[in-house]
């Protein structure tokens, strides 16, 4: 099934605006991702067969579910593969937030965590850059939260609702992890 939904690239770019724009209907779903609409409807009706869409006339409807929450996760990682690197001077980067957990729409902003030793000024100025730079990249707000394993611990005792919120969520992309 998912060898079916992922055969291509044309069905996972489908894949990727039908599970992040809602409703989506097969005119605008051929036009934004540049296919013919006999592909766009056959694609969305394997897609409400599989569980992942429903269909309400002429609209198509994600099913906001585990199944669809993973895949969607699943792309989401797979955007990010050739575009977040580790900078040289980070210990670990990832993911949270709508992007980790699947629950993104197209006007998600993308929240990244950064690990280092230290905060300082040239940190904050190669931040700034990595978040512009990845913005452009994804076509999306990408923001980062800088942080220390001191500041980490820090979080855990002055806002710890976030903290949890954090390490349920977070996805390493490369490098260290958050879990201490």
């Amino acid at each position: 099934m998912l060898s079916e939904l992922l055969s291509s690239e044309e069905r996972i770019r489908l894949l990727r605006y039908a599970l992040t724009t809602a409703p989506v209907t097969v005119t605008e779903a051929a036009r934004a991702v540049a296919v013919n609409k006999g592909l766009a409807s056959r694609y969305l009706a394997l897609l409400v067969e599989e569980g992942y869409l429903k269909r309400a006339g002429r609209d198509f409807y994600t099913i906001d579910d585990p199944k669809t929450r993973s895949l969607k996760a699943f792309l989401n990682i797979e955007a990010l593969d050739d575009k977040v690197h580790l900078p040289d001077w980070a210990i670990g980067i990832g993911l949270y937030g709508s992007w980790a957990t699947g629950t993104n729409a197209s006007e998600s902003d993308l929240d990244l965590w950064l690990l280092v030793e230290e905060i300082g000024p040239e940190t904050e100025l190669e931040v700034a850059r990595l978040e512009r730079d990845l913005s452009a990249a994804m076509g999306c707000e990408a923001t980062i939260l800088v942080l220390t394993m001191d500041k980490l611990a820090a979080l855990r005792e002055e806002d710890f609702p976030f903290y949890m919120s954090l390490m349920r969520e977070a996805k390493t992309l490369a490098g260290e992890s958050l879990e201490p």
